[in-house]
């Protein structure tokens, strides 16, 4: 069960200067039950690449969660109960990096990627 500040309310009270601040707690249970990584699209990709884990409980909101790379918060674009999209953190070390799901409901078991540089695609990247 996680507990989470829902709100908060301070209010001031004129002629004796008394301020007054409260703060309403709730409890907030997670229903969603512990993620489970089924499978991921890819057993290799280059850093920035996009991977897909597909499993259940991950929720329906990534603000409620994370999917860790190598440890490192991975950029998510798409978040459902059974899929989510994460790329490949640039700061990802090479080699076999472990890919978790964390919510709410708790950490997912380690699924291993191979992690590689990105290759050039023959294009030349001006910076100024």
């Amino acid at each position: 069960m996680t507990s989470r500040i829902l709100g908060t309310t301070t209010g001031l009270a004129i002629g004796r200067c008394i301020t007054l601040s409260l703060a309403l707690a709730t409890s907030v249970a997670y229903a969603g039950g512990v993620p489970q990584i089924n499978s991921l699209s890819e057993s290799t990709l280059s850093r920035s690449g996009r991977l897909l884990i597909f499993g259940s409980h991950f929720g329906s909101d990534s603000a409620d969660g994370q999917v860790l790379i190598d440890g490192l918060d991975a950029i998510t674009t798409t978040w459902t109960n059974t899929e989510i999209h994460a790329y490949v953190p640039e700061g990802s070390s090479l080699g076999s990096m472990p890919v978790q799901v964390v919510t709410p409901g708790g950490s997912s078991a380690i699924v291993m990627l191979e992690v590689t540089l990105r290759q050039a695609d023959g294009r030349v990247r001006w910076r100024f």
